[in-house]
């Protein structure tokens, strides 16, 4: 079936999430990405594949910096950083960022998105839930008009997002959830299924 690709876009954004959550964990970035690629080539649509780095900050941390009151730029980890997140009750996540990554664990050392056309789609996102930090992010993050890199977004709580590009970072092509098409096909026919089957499609197309 024909299938425009804001309609495959958003039955994604529907879908994507729960339907990963049956194979993988949260923080499936490169599986999530092979994903949607499936799903878009399947309908026609070539997308790609973009390394990068996400940044989180929750409310706090961006009304802190808009009255002016910046973090000190001696790191994270740093007592300096500590103490003024602390008194600001400022937070970040940062996700696919080499400083928070156990590099004995991690072949890749980044975050993974796909772009197609003027749209931007993270189905990995919600590994960046911090909700006692006031960080509730979307299932799956979706920009649309995406025009190129550095992305930067508010949330409806008012908290933002920075996507940051990474290019260099070509680690993912070496994972086994990249290499083994296998362990992407059964998330990617029931995201497939759900569009030839109608069953979400009438709830984003009225």
């Amino acid at each position: 079936m024909y299938a425009s690709l804001r309609q495959v876009v958003q039955v994604i954004e529907i879908a994507a999430l729960d339907e990963l959550a049956k194979d993988f964990r949260p923080d499936c970035c490169i599986a999530a990405t092979r994903c949607v690629l499936r799903v878009l080539k399947h309908f026609g649509y070539r997308g790609d594949a973009r390394s990068v780095e996400c940044y989180v900050f929750n409310p706090a941390y961006v009304a802190a910096v808009l009255r002016g009151d910046s973090p000190p730029l001696t790191g994270r980890r740093s007592a300096a950083f500590i103490e003024w997140a602390n008194r600001t009750g400022a937070h970040s996540v940062g996700i696919g960022c080499p400083d928070e990554i156990e590099h004995e664990r991690q072949v890749f050392e980044g975050h993974l998105v796909v772009t197609v056309k003027n749209f931007l789609i993270d189905a990995s996102i919600k590994q960046g839930d911090r909700p006692q930090h006031a960080i509730v992010l979307p299932e799956v993050l979706v920009v649309d008009k995406f025009r190129g890199f550095p992305v930067d977004l508010s949330c409806a709580n008012g908290a933002e997002l920075r996507y940051v590009e990474k290019p260099e970072r070509i680690g993912f092509h070496y994972s086994p959830d990249w290499k083994d098409k296998r362990r992407t096909f059964r998330a990617a026919k029931r995201i497939i299924d759900y569009i030839e089957g109608k069953k979400l499609l009438r709830s984003v197309t009225g």
